[in-house]
């Protein structure tokens, strides 16, 4: 009766043409469109829920009678209350709590130092050994500097406990009861202010500068030190002046020329301090070196492109640096960029299909000899499609990140297709 070519033993309405065997049901509109009481209607996911229940009804693992599941992303009983992440409603996630149970733990507390506890989720946040000097607070008499500690020496006359132990001394070592404010030997309880001097004995017994036992130029230095005890600017304490011919601060070792002892006296020597510079010398490049003194040695860019090792990455060959011109598929990298520019080609249909550079920066071009009706679609390595682009020759790669893509390029026609693995480097 309705004239749709279903007679009525075929056809559970008979009255209306657009319910019938051929028809494709439409779910959720409460008509059973196909005539075929198997084909779903509602509660697709067949989970027992219809679709007003059912937050997911294509998912029969995600309706009212399931159990929330923390932290997967994921309404599993499709109830907008039950917490997924953040359970203790601090404002911060898992990912970014580290104690997602405890409200008074997350990124936005103060560290409390000593209580044993990372309060700020953040693990560089010392709670104790704030000094980072390898000892608690328990061990250590200053927490907040480092060099004290049970570690340390104990520096003598700063006054401070170096290492934490209150009987190590730190004035009047020798125990004479004189400081070393007025003690001129600490450590030597026979020397102080309340002994006798003991004339030429090369001892300042009473630690008294003006009491004469020697020095008689005054000079400091008693005449076992003192290589000239009648000149005052001759003795031990003098900075040896080199080049002067004078044994300045009376050590024989002391060197007054070729003080690096290479060989080559001033006169010869670019660097007189260094023994390993000098006209003997090979030039060692790339070292910032004069190693042979000599100006006109190169010690950097000795291809003398204009650019030295840190730019150029064939330091060897004038024609490679930053400054060249980039050839395509010679395995050479010219222009030092860290990449050789690439080009593929194919042959799909009647046409020739070329494809570079590759790597590319921010395009990839796709030249076609020939006549060829394309699509060209990309991939990441999941095989997931990124774009897709029909009879496009030049694809703007500029918005993708840096990574490595699968690009096809189909003939629509035939279905014929080839595939290119791009790099991408912006």
């Amino acid at each position: 009766l309705d004239e749709d070519g279903f007679v009525l033993a075929e056809d559970c309405d008979d009255s209306n043409p657009n319910i019938n065997p051929g028809q494709t049901e439409e779910p959720y509109n409460g008509i059973d469109d196909d005539c075929n009481a198997e084909t779903l209607d509602d509660d697709l996911d067949e989970d027992g829920f219809s679709l007003v229940e059912d937050c997911d009804d294509s998912n029969p693992n995600i309706n009212p009678g399931q159990t929330e599941e923390y932290y997967n992303g994921i309404d599993d009983d499709c109830n907008a209350e039950t917490l997924d992440d953040d359970l203790d409603e601090d404002g911060f996630v898992l990912a970014e709590d580290c104690d997602d149970s405890n409200p008074n733990i997350n990124p936005a507390q103060m560290e409390e130092p000593y209580n044993g506890i990372d309060d700020d989720c953040n693990a560089e946040t010392l709670d104790d050994d704030l000094d980072e000097d390898g000892f608690v607070l328990a061990e250590d008499c200053d927490d907040s500097n480092p060099n004290i500690n049970p570690a340390q020496m104990e520096e003598p006359y700063n006054g401070i406990d170096d290492d934490c132990n209150a009987e190590t001394l730190d004035d009047d070592l020798d125990e004479d009861g004189f400081v070393l404010a007025e003690d001129c030997d600490d450590s030597n309880p026979n020397i102080n202010p309340a002994k006798m001097e003991e004339p030429y004995n090369g001892i300042d017994d009473d630690c008294n500068t003006e009491t004469l036992d020697d020095d008689l130029d005054e000079d400091g230095f008693v005449l076992a030190e003192d290589c000239d005890d009648s000149n005052p600017n001759i003795n031990p304490a003098q900075m040896e002046e080199p080049y002067n011919g004078i044994d300045d601060d009376c050590n024989t070792e002391t060197l007054d020329d070729d003080l690096d002892e290479d060989g080559f006296v001033l006169a010869e020597d670019c660097d007189d301090s260094n023994p390993n510079i000098n006209p003997a010398q090979m030039e060692e490049p790339y070292n910032g070196i004069d190693d042979d003194c000599n100006a006109e040695t190169l010690d950097d860019d000795l291809d003398e492109d204009g650019f030295i090792l840190a730019e150029d990455c064939d330091d060897s060959n004038p024609n490679i640096n930053p400054d060249a011109e980039e050839i395509i598929n010679n395995g050479i990298d010219e222009d030092c960029d860290g990449m050789d520019l690439t080009s593929s080609t194919y042959e799909i249909s009647q046409a020739t299909v070329n494809i570079f550079p590759n790597p590319a920066s921010y395009v990839v071009n796709i030249v076609i000899e020939g006549k060829l009706d394309f699509e060209a679609t990309l991939y990441d390595l999941n095989g997931k499609i990124i774009d897709t682009w029909k009879n496009n020759y030049q694809i703007n790669t500029a918005m993708y990140e840096n990574g490595i893509y699968l690009l096809e390029i189909k003939e629509l026609k035939s279905g014929q297709r080839i595939v290119e693995k791009i790099i991408l480097k912006h």
